[in-house]
Order: C-alpha cells, then sequence, then structure tokens
C-alpha cells in the first residue's frame, strides 16, 4: 500500500485505527483494548492488531518514501469494540452488542469524567507513538441515543450551559483536542 502511495506522489497515510468491530493499536496503558477490543469482529480479516514496534517500523518505512502517517482514533462512536473491553466508559456500563456491520448507539459517555481521563490518556500513548503534528478524532456517526437519557451527559450539559447532545460533542471533541 505505501510503495503504491509514493509511486503515486501520494504523501499522507491516514491509518484508520479503531473501528466498532475493533481496536487496532496496542496500548500500554490499557491492554483490554486489544486483548479483547481486536477481537469482537466475527469474520478473520476483523481480528489483531498493531504493537508499538509495528507502528514504528510502518511509520519509518512511510517517513522513508515521503509520507506521512496520520493516526485516526474514532470517536465518540465507532467505539462498540473498545465499550467491549472497557464498558465502564459507556453511558451505562454494560457492554454494547457487536453488529455484523454498522454501527450501534453505544457510545463513550461525554459526561462521566473517568472516560474523558481514559480518552485522554488513550490520546497521549497516541501522540507519544507518533510523529504526527495531526491525529484525526473521527467524530462521525456518533448517535446521542445514550447521551438522550444519560444522567451523566445531561449533568455535564447543564454544568456546562450547552443547548444540546450535539453542543456536547463539540464540547468533548474541544476537550479532547
Amino acid at each position: 500500500c505505501l510503495d503504491l502511495m509514493s509511486m503515486l506522489k501520494m504523501n499522507r497515510f491516514h491509518w484508520h485505527l479503531t473501528e466498532g468491530l475493533g481496536w487496532r493499536l496496542y496500548s500500554e496503558r490499557y491492554p483490554r483494548l486489544t486483548s479483547v477490543g481486536a477481537y469482537v469482529g466475527q469474520h478473520p480479516g476483523q481480528q489483531g492488531f498493531y504493537t508499538h514496534d509495528d507502528v514504528r517500523e510502518i511509520v519509518g518505512y512511510a517517513r522513508r518514501l515521503g509520507i506521512a502517517v496520520i493516526p485516526e482514533i474514532d470517536l465518540p462512536g465507532h467505539s462498540e469494540a473498545a465499550l467491549t473491553a472497557y464498558p465502564q466508559y459507556s453511558c451505562f456500563g454494560i457492554p454494547p452488542r457487536i453488529p455484523d456491520v454498522g454501527f450501534t448507539p453505544a457510545i463513550f459517555c461525554a459526561g462521566k469524567d473517568s472516560a474523558m481521563l481514559f480518552l485522554k490518556n488513550v490520546l497521549a500513548e497516541v501522540c507519544d507513538l507518533f510523529p504526527s503534528p495531526y491525529v484525526h478524532l473521527g467524530g462521525d456517526e456518533a448517535p446521542k441515543d445514550h447521551w438522550d437519557r444519560c444522567p451523566d451527559c445531561q449533568n455535564r450539559m447543564t454544568a456546562l450551559q450547552l443547548h444540546d447532545t450535539h453542543a456536547l460533542q463539540l464540547w468533548m471533541a474541544a476537550e479532547l483536542a
């Protein structure tokens, strides 16, 4: 893939490392992200993860080809794999049902300080591992069904004087950025 990108003079590799059906990046601080989260998908192609050594090798090879690697950690949606490993960071503390395809209303809870700390710690690990000045936080397909009913999210919205859950997601993204 990187060789073809180089041949075509493409110089940015946007590496989508997380998804509802699998967490693909090893975390030293949160090893269940991969011991559990990398294997929630039902098909062999949905299994596995990259170690830190794998990442360093790929980033180094890409750099030699003139390609910058931009990691993506998708949140608050597409979180089923991570929330299967760490359900306490969801709104209701229960593991989500893993769909064959698509996504569910299970997203990281924006109202829990513990969930925000978890995400900040994960992102700090990503920033330490990748030399890119950018980390893509995703943000798409984050249904707010749970946030609309979650007392923690509702309390956070009241405390911050936010009018709706879309504003809560904007706050969350700014806080993590």
